[in-house]
């Protein structure tokens, strides 16, 4: 049976809010994972309150103990190449902003462009990444804004913890004095 100990009320308040407003998923549900551990709950509820297997909660533990709040983030995982390249992008964006409801028409230029065939789908997804699409974008990127520094400074404790392993990973994220906007 393992229970996570010593959490100051600062780091159980910072735990409670990365529960609660995290945009992933899994952030919040480790973090709720880490504050029922603190709580008392044993491992075998926490199997069946989060669906998972005893050895993923393991994990979970093992990458909080080891990098702290870094820990509830997941790797940077590869993926397939995107078929633009930043100018590219970029291009697109032009296009887009040119004609924002006519995607056959962007597809068209960029394709013309750059001799790369794209679909209205590609289209949609860097519509999506770069928060312009359509209503509430503004509020998108508000809150991005916000969070921004928050994930990054938890991904670059994540980093060093992970590039150095002599480092005391738990100590070094203890030390950084993290403000989250509210």
């Amino acid at each position: 049976m393992r229970f996570m100990r010593d959490l100051s009320p600062e780091t159980q308040r910072l735990l409670r809010r990365c529960y609660k407003e995290s945009q992933y998923h899994r952030v919040r549900q480790r973090a709720h994972c880490i504050l029922l551990s603190f709580g008392g709950k044993t491992t075998t509820e926490l199997m069946h309150i989060f669906d998972v297997e005893r050895l993923t909660i393991y994990h979970w533990f093992d990458a909080w103990e080891r990098c702290r709040f870094a820990g509830l983030y997941d790797h940077a995982k590869c993926g397939r190449p995107p078929k633009l390249t930043e100018a590219e992008q970029e291009q697109a964006q032009q296009y887009m902003t040119q004609h924002p409801q006519n995607m056959k028409k962007v597809v068209h230029l960029i394709e013309q462009a750059t001799s790369k065939r794209v679909s209205t789908k590609t289209i949609k997804r860097l519509l999506k990444k770069t928060a312009m699409s359509g209503n509430g974008s503004s509020t998108h990127q508000r809150r991005a804004q916000i969070r921004r520094p928050f994930y990054s400074l938890c991904m670059a404790a994540y980093w060093f913890c992970d590039k150095s392993p002599n480092v005391n990973a738990q100590q070094t994220t203890q030390r950084l004095r993290i403000s989250y906007p509210t």
